[in-house]
C-alpha cells in the first residue's frame, strides 16, 4: 500500500492506494479534539489506533502552544510535517525542530513538545518503532 499525505489548512489530506480490487479512498481531517495545560491549548486527533502495538495522532500547536511534561509509557517518534517548535526530553533542555525532522523517546523518558509560532506532526507511538534503523540522526544542542 501506498500512502501519501498533502498539507492542507491545519489538516492533512491522506490518499491511500491499494492493491487488488480495493477501490482508492479519500480520508480528509483537522486537529479537532483540543487539550488544555495552564495556559496553552494543543489540538490532537488520532488517526490509527486498535492496529496492534502502533497509534498515529495528529498534532497542532499555535503560537505559545505546548503539551505538559510527561512520561512515554511507550516509544514516541514525533514528526514534524509543518512549520517548527521545540522538544524536551528527560533533561527538559528545550531543542529546537522544524519541518522535515522528528524527535524519537524511549519508554520511561520524560518529554514536552511546543512551538512559539506553529507546528504540525505526526505522533507514532508503538512498542517496536526503531527510527535508528530508518532515519539519519543529528544533534542540536538548543532551541535558537
Amino acid at each position: 500500500m501506498l500512502l501519501h499525505a498533502y498539507m492542507k489548512g491545519e489538516g492533512l489530506l491522506f490518499i491511500f492506494f491499494s492493491q487488488g480490487d480495493e477501490m482508492m479512498k479519500l480520508y480528509g481531517f483537522q486537529a479537532e479534539e483540543e487539550r488544555s495545560f495552564l495556559h496553552s491549548t494543543y489540538k490532537v486527533n488520532p488517526l490509527l489506533s486498535h492496529t496492534g502495538d502502533v497509534k498515529i495522532s495528529f498534532l497542532s500547536f499555535q503560537e505559545n502552544d505546548y503539551t505538559p511534561r510527561q512520561e512515554a509509557t511507550i516509544p514516541q517518534l514525533l514528526l514534524v510535517v509543518h512549520g517548527e517548535g521545540w522538544v524536551a526530553g528527560d533533561n527538559g533542555l528545550k531543542i529546537y525542530i522544524k519541518q522535515g525532522e522528528s524527535a524519537f523517546w524511549r519508554a520511561g523518558e520524560s518529554f514536552e513538545v511546543g512551538s512559539l509560532t506553529a507546528m504540525t506532526g505526526l505522533l507514532i507511538e508503538g512498542l517496536d518503532i526503531a527510527p535508528q534503523k530508518l532515519l539519519t540522526s543529528f544533534s542540536r544542542t538548543n532551541a535558537n
